[in-house]
C-alpha cells in the first residue's frame, strides 16, 4: 500500500473523530441504507501509442450500496458495474468510505479501493488483466430550492496502491461526473440522470470512457 493511500486513510479517520460540527446524514438519504440500481451507456476509446482501437458502445448495469457506521459522518459505500455484452467486458468494482456532509451539508469526501478491467489496444476489448488502484475525491450537492431537484458534481483522482515493477504498469487517471437528481416527495426514492467521463492509463494502455448514467435508489431505515 502506497504512502499516499495510508495518509488518506489516516486523514479520513481523524476527520471522522473530529467534533460534531462535521457530523451529518447521508448525502442522498436521511441516514439508513441506500440501495441503488445503476445503468450506464458508455462510449469507449482505447489506445497505446499510435495504436487506436475502434470506438465501442457498451451498456453497463450494476448496483450501489451505502451503509451507515457508528460514526454519523462516516459511511461505507460500494458499487459494482458489469457490461451487458459479457461478464469480462468493461467491469468495475469500487468499495470505500464517504465522510460528510459538511460545509452547509454540500460537501462529501470519498476514498475507495477500486478494480477495473484492462484493455488490449488492438481491439479495445478486455484481455483478462485487472487493474487495482485507490480513488480519492469529493462530491458537491446543491439542492434547487424546495423542488426536490439537486445538482451533483464529482471529481476523483486515481492513485497506485503499490509500486509496480514496470513503470508502464503504474495507474494514473481521473474521473469527473455531473448529474441532476430528483427526490420523490413523501417517499425515500431518488432518481438521477448524469454524464461522466473517465481517463485512465495502465499497462501502457490509455482509455477514455464517457457515459450517460441513470440511477434509481431507495433509502431504507432512514429518518
Amino acid at each position: 500500500m502506497s504512502k499516499a493511500v495510508t495518509i488518506i486513510g489516516t486523514l479520513f479517520l481523524a476527520l471522522a473523530l473530529a467534533p460534531a460540527r462535521l457530523s451529518g446524514q447521508a448525502p442522498y438519504g436521511d441516514g439508513g441504507i441506500d440501495i441503488t440500481v445503476l445503468a450506464h451507456e458508455a462510449i469507449v476509446h482505447t489506445a497505446a501509442g499510435e495504436r487506436l482501437a475502434p470506438e465501442r458502445h457498451v451498456g453497463q448495469v450494476g448496483l450501489a450500496l451505502g451503509v451507515p457506521t457508528p460514526l454519523r459522518a462516516l459511511r461505507v459505500h460500494g458499487h459494482v458495474l458489469t457490461s451487458t455484452q459479457g461478464q469480462n467486458d468493461l467491469r468495475s468494482l469500487d468499495v470505500g468510505l464517504t465522510l460528510g456532509p459538511f460545509l452547509a451539508r454540500a460537501l462529501v469526501l470519498e476514498a475507495a479501493f477500486a478494480q477495473r478491467a484492462s484493455y488490449a489496444p488492438e481491439t479495445g476489448l478486455a484481455h483478462g488483466r485487472v487493474a487495482e488502484f485507490a480513488r480519492v475525491g469529493a462530491r458537491v450537492r446543491v439542492p434547487l430550492g424546495r423542488s426536490g431537484f439537486a445538482l451533483h458534481v464529482l471529481g476523483s483522482s486515481y492513485l497506485a496502491t503499490n509500486e509496480p515493477e514496470d513503470a508502464d504498469d503504474a495507474v494514473t487517471g481521473w474521473l469527473g461526473e455531473s448529474s441532476v437528481s430528483y427526490r420523490v416527495r413523501r417517499f425515500p426514492v431518488t432518481a438521477m440522470l448524469g454524464y461522466r467521463i473517465e481517463r485512465f492509463r495502465v499497462f501502457t494502455v490509455e482509455q477514455e470512457v464517457s457515459s450517460l448514467t441513470f440511477s434509481l435508489g431507495v433509502n431504507m431505515l432512514g429518518r
